[in-house]
């Protein structure tokens, strides 16, 4: 680590965005929930935050043996984990659970007992990935699970993408640990935050081991990310400026995986469309989350997100033009619902289901950069 005179380091200019992304949402939910936990959720909330912060700026905090080991950053990771398991065990499914766990459970259902499964009471939005990847925790016991592994791959990716001796991942840990979001994900069994991890682990497996790949690991990778895409239609939104990096790199390596990407996540769809095609059109997983956003706000988010893949000049920069092209789409619907339902049916009442903004979370805490070199 460079020599600094004693003087903090600067956040990137490029940082500041998604600094304030993460203060906003988050303090959406502290004037959301807070109020029913007695304002707990506030004082843990300003606390952990003011601890993330300093760590941000403060290089004397940054310093300390504690933000720099290995060691602390693997224990912190690991106490996350157990902690959720925790709170899993302690606050029964029935009781906490918002429509997104249940949704899961009655799709998985569904599907072994024979039965189509886009044919339930909850109307399940998601793709046959997002069911797939939570039946081996339903398995276990609870859905929620999920979270504790998608928990690990989200401090996996710090670990890899930050070092062993950077202060930088522990601080951004502490700000996922300190989020009113996650902890809502957590809590309710929701599956927005953990469904975006993988996707932001997707994206580092393919910056990192897509260039020069051969054929065969492009392919593979393609293949893997059609399953990605196929959990929820916001993950093509993600994945598309990773398609024009592919381009950009090698256009007949982009092309193979791209086809690779889309060949995969139509073979996931196949089967249920010819199970039954009518009830697929009519209740299915385009139908559902095609009523969430306006399609021309869609399109735009995508267009700017391809575009950002042929401008890029690293992860951290697509991460960032990723989390902010998320969190556009979801602010706007969230600015329709204020102006038509004002402030208390949008934020108080259930006019707008803010946990939409865990679809930016994960790619605006990776986005976070300092000026300097650590």
């Amino acid at each position: 680590m460079p020599k600094t005179g004693g003087k903090s380091y600067n956040l990137s200019p490029g940082s500041m965005p998604s600094i304030m992304v993460y203060i906003l949402v988050n303090t959406l939910f502290v004037a959301k929930y807070s109020p029913v936990m007695n304002n707990y959720l506030s004082i843990g909330y300003a606390l952990l935050t003011t601890a993330g912060m300093v760590a941000l700026y403060s290089e004397r905090f940054r310093s300390l043996a504690f933000m720099q080991s290995s060691y602390s950053f693997k224990t912190l990771a690991l106490l996350l984990v157990i902690f959720v398991i925790f709170l899993l065990f302690i606050l029964a499914p029935e009781s906490t659970a918002v429509t997104r766990a249940p949704a899961i459970n009655e799709w998985l259902d569904a599907l072994a007992k024979g039965k189509y499964p886009y044919d339930t009471s909850l109307v399940p939005s998601g793709f046959p990935m997002l069911f797939i990847v939570a039946w081996p925790f339903k398995l276990m016991g609870d859905v929620g699970l999920l979270q504790a592994f998608s928990a690990m791959v989200f401090a996996s990716v710090l670990f890899l993408l930050h070092g062993q001796n950077s202060p930088r991942k522990t601080t951004l840990l502490i700000l996922f640990i300190a989020s009113p979001l996650v902890a809502y994900e957590i809590v309710t069994r929701s599956d927005i935050v953990s469904n975006m991890i993988l996707v932001a682990a997707y994206f580092y497996l393919v910056i990192s081991h897509g260039n020069k790949a051969s054929m065969v690991k492009i392919v593979t990778l393609g293949a893997l990310g059609g399953l990605v895409l196929s959990t929820r239609a916001v993950a093509g939104i993600a994945l598309l400026p990773l398609i024009a990096y592919m381009l950009r790199r090698n256009f007949k390596s982009g092309l193979l995986f791209a086809f690779a990407m889309g060949a995969t996540f139509m073979a996931t769809l196949l089967p249920f469309y010819l199970w039954n095609p009518e009830e697929f059109m009519k209740s299915g997983p385009f139908t559902v989350q095609s009523g969430y956003t306006p399609l021309w706000v869609v399109s735009v988010g995508a267009a700017f997100t391809f575009l950002l893949g042929f401008m890029a000049r690293n992860i951290t920069t697509l991460y960032r033009g990723v989390g902010l092209v998320l969190f556009g789409i979801v602010a706007y619907t969230f600015g329709t619902h204020l102006i038509d339902d004002g402030w208390n049916l949008t934020v108080q009442g259930d006019r707008f289901d803010l946990a939409y903004f865990g679809f930016c979370l994960p790619f605006i805490l990776l986005s976070i950069e300092r000026a300097q070199g650590e």
